[in-house]
């Protein structure tokens, strides 16, 4: 009720007291007169008093509407693109990590068959070496080809054997064992015996 009578309150508009405002704002009634009057004079808002009551109508409160919609759709579309942004990190590492995987089980699966040993895919130490040497550019190809080299070299022999495992072969030394040639040819562990046998194979054929 304002003056009397019944009123239907537009967008922007308050019907309320002195009083009620000042309990609202927990501030007293001469600092709500002297707010709402300077708001009157600086144009930001219409008041009609009645005994009871007072009317206020926020001027221009439609471009204020325009405005805060304008502001928060920005802030939604900014909030939708780094979603977006999360999002597809994530698909990307995701994707990342099921290849990473794939890798690892790859090199340590061909370990196993070269050297007859069972090492687990799931050893952290193990991926964590792995994964260094990927991210350092190393190919699984570059794996296998370090494989090849020293299980030719250190398989037959009892006491290299030990070192045919993932934190020798995939350590610091990979780039050095890399670049090593392959052994296409068993040599015997003892020089005397290989000329031995060369002579035997000449009397073979002297008979």
């Amino acid at each position: 009720m304002f003056k009397g009578e019944r009123i239907t309150l537009q967008p922007g508009q308050l019907l309320a007291g002195r009083k009620s405002i000042a309990s609202f704002l927990k501030v007293n009634e001469n600092k709500v007169q002297r707010m709402l009057k300077s708001f009157e004079i600086e144009q930001q808002i219409k008041q009609q008093t009645s005994n009871q009551n007072r009317l206020i109508s926020i001027l221009n409160w439609t471009l204020y509407q325009s405005s805060e919609q304008q502001s928060e759709q920005q802030v939604n579309n900014k909030r939708t693109t780094s979603e977006q942004q999360v999002n597809t990190n994530k698909n990307v590492k995701n994707i990342e990590n099921v290849k990473n995987d794939k890798n690892y089980k790859y090199i340590v699966e061909y370990l196993n068959q070269k050297t007859g040993k069972s090492f687990s895919t799931k050893t952290k130490s193990t991926t964590a070496k792995i994964h260094a040497r990927l991210e350092e550019g190393f190919t699984v190809d570059d794996f296998k080809k370090v494989i090849d080299i020293k299980t030719s070299e250190w398989l037959s022999d009892a006491n290299m054997q030990k070192y045919l495992r993932p934190e020798t072969l995939f350590g610091n030394k990979f780039e050095s064992y890399l670049n090593q040639k392959l052994k296409t040819q068993q040599q015997s562990s003892n020089p005397f015996l290989e000329m031995l046998k060369d002579e035997m194979v000449k009397g073979e054929h002297d008979e």
